[in-house]
């Protein structure tokens, strides 16, 4: 515990805060780089407090990160071999 918070509930704000900090980026590829490390740490924190909801959505928010990203990198691949 710290400053009488359990550690459990720290991730829980920490994710919140990456996830809030993802949203302000200006550049779409740091938006999903910093929202996939939050719903990363928002699914551990959602199934380690038994919240199915909360670890199921940010699954999902995972899945959707990693397709754009995946998306992304190959377009600059196939742009870079013009």
């Amino acid at each position: 515990m710290l400053f009488n918070v359990p550690y459990i509930e720290w991730l829980g704000y920490l994710s919140s805060v990456i996830v809030a900090i993802s949203l302000t980026m200006s550049s779409i590829t740091r938006l999903r780089w910093l929202n996939l490390v939050g719903g990363i740490s928002f699914a551990i924190y959602g199934f380690m407090i038994g919240s199915f909801p909360v670890g199921l959505l940010n699954v999902f928010m995972i899945g959707v990160n990693l397709y754009h990203l995946r998306k992304i990198y190959l377009n600059n691949s196939i742009n870079q071999q013009k």
